[in-house]
């Protein structure tokens, strides 16, 4: 019951947060799309792909490891927080003056380095971001404040600042700006709810923290590289408009996997209070349902509407339509893999899980090497798919041993509901009007059978609201 009330609690607090904050994310995005132009969208894509390997660089793993720590030891808080802080403060200003370097020997223009070098400043403001800590104390409503902070400032700044391609550099700094601006701002909060953060330099602390954030770091690393390797290719390999194509398609993702981080954040911290393999068997069905039942009907909602997705970004990305739906395959394997890979981190499987990220960058790698000459665009899409097949087989390996199942039934029932809600309005051409009601009887339908299937019953809902 205790972990129902604070599941339900966190999956409320966070829900809204996110659907606002999407929301802003999604509207400023299309506007900053059209605004931009796919060349000038392209490069912003770029940047964030090519600084992203960086970040991952500087942070080291540490969030997830930090997470866990402060949810086993709440009175512990203050050791953790400091010496996580001073690790990554130093850390990151290492990984920016790397960046600068990598960044002056690039054969780009200076107008391109400029934005990356500027792109780069988000390594100190995420290597320094404290939202791990408060998700350890299962504060996901101070989690969902700082989301909600951030994505207004960029919706204000950018609608009200940016016009033309003319202002690609602008857009970049009202970004970069107003994350630092958050992450200062949840240093000031910490400092005044728990305590003032200072250095600390226990060297004993930091072996052990490090010692257990290597693997993430790394397979976090290999992650980065596998996810933003497609992005990054393109922007040497082709223009930056078949970059702004396949930029407009991942934004699409992103907002696809919105349901995957609200269940994540809200899961991570309570999976390592279990330790029998029954109990922790019984909370990744939990997480599962959800993941499952949600993660392949918004995949296959959007693989089917996609025409009319690429329709908000204007004309001038009719391409994206292909990567949208490639990469919405990829998205659904994702949600599969997360409900798997998520609580093996938690209980302290980093080093196995290390080998299926290491098979993503090995096939994602090669996949892009050899597909992006042939297909450009649709080239990253298809090796997204690839890379998350690999990532999914180890991760499925690894969990089958220690619970001898991968919930493939389980899978299947939902990919049935959401297959039933959605795949026959992809053989129905139609007009937009006709495509909303569509999209409405869609969802009354996903609706309609989960409850018909009891796959969420009515008096769930009912004693999951009153908690």
């Amino acid at each position: 019951m205790a972990d129902a009330r604070v599941v339900v609690k966190n999956i409320f607090s966070l829900t809204a947060a996110e659907i606002v904050s999407r929301i802003l994310t999604f509207i400023y995005t299309l506007y900053l799309a059209r605004a931009l132009s796919p060349i000038g969208f392209g490069a912003i894509g770029f940047s964030k792909s090519f600084v992203a390997i960086f970040l991952i660089i500087a942070s080291f793993g540490l969030d997830s490891i930090g997470t866990r720590e402060v949810a086993k030891n709440p009175s512990n808080i203050k050791q953790i927080v400091n010496n996580i802080f001073t690790i990554r403060f130093f850390s990151s200003l290492l990984v920016y003056f790397i960046l600068l370097i990598v960044i002056a020997l690039l054969d780009k223009s200076i107008y391109e380095k400029i934005i990356l070098a500027v792109m780069g400043v988000n390594i100190f403001s995420n290597a320094l971001l404290l939202n791990w800590t408060f998700q350890g104390l299962q504060k996901m409503e101070v989690f969902a404040m700082r989301t909600i902070i951030v994505n207004v400032l960029n919706f204000c700044g950018i609608l009200v600042f940016i016009e033309s391609p003319d202002d690609t550099i602008l857009a970049v700094v009202i970004i970069v700006a107003n994350t630092l601006i958050n992450t200062l701002w949840l240093i000031f909060y910490y400092s005044r709810k728990i305590g003032k953060i200072s250095f600390e330099f226990d060297i004993e602390f930091w072996k052990k923290l490090l010692k257990s954030s290597t693997p993430i770091a790394l397979s976090l690393l290999f992650v980065a590289i596998y996810g933003n390797f497609g992005m990054i290719l393109l922007g040497f390999e082709k223009t930056k408009f078949e970059t702004g194509i396949f930029s407009a398609g991942y934004n699409i993702l992103i907002v696809a996997g919105l349901l995957s981080s609200i269940l994540q954040n809200v899961f991570f911290p309570i999976f390592p209070e279990k330790k029998s393999n029954p109990d922790r068997l019984r909370m990744v069905k939990n997480f599962s349902r959800l993941n499952f039942s949600f993660g392949t009907y918004i995949s296959l909602f959007i693989f089917v509407f996609a025409e009319f997705v690429t329709m908000l970004f204007g004309k001038d990305y009719s391409r994206s339509l292909s990567v949208i739906r490639f990469l919405m395959i990829s998205n659904m394997i994702v949600y599969y893999t997360l409900t798997l890979y998520s609580p093996l981190i938690a209980w302290d499987k980093e080093r196995q899980i290390f080998f299926s990220n290491l098979a993503g960058l090995i096939v994602g790698v090669t996949a892009n090497i050899i597909l992006i000459p042939i297909l450009s665009e649709n080239g990253a899409a298809v090796a997204s798919v690839l890379c998350e097949l690999a990532v999914f087989i180890v991760v499925a390996i690894i969990f089958y041993r220690d619970f001898h199942t991968i919930l493939f039934f389980d899978y299947l029932k939902y990919f049935g509901i959401a297959s039933i809600s959605t795949l026959p309005f992809l053989f129905i051409h139609y007009n937009l009007l006709y495509a909303v009601l569509s999209m409405i009887l869609s969802i009354g339908i996903f609706i309609s059978l989960n409850l018909l299937l009891k796959t969420v019953t009515i008096s769930e809902i009912k004693m999951m609201l009153k908690k």
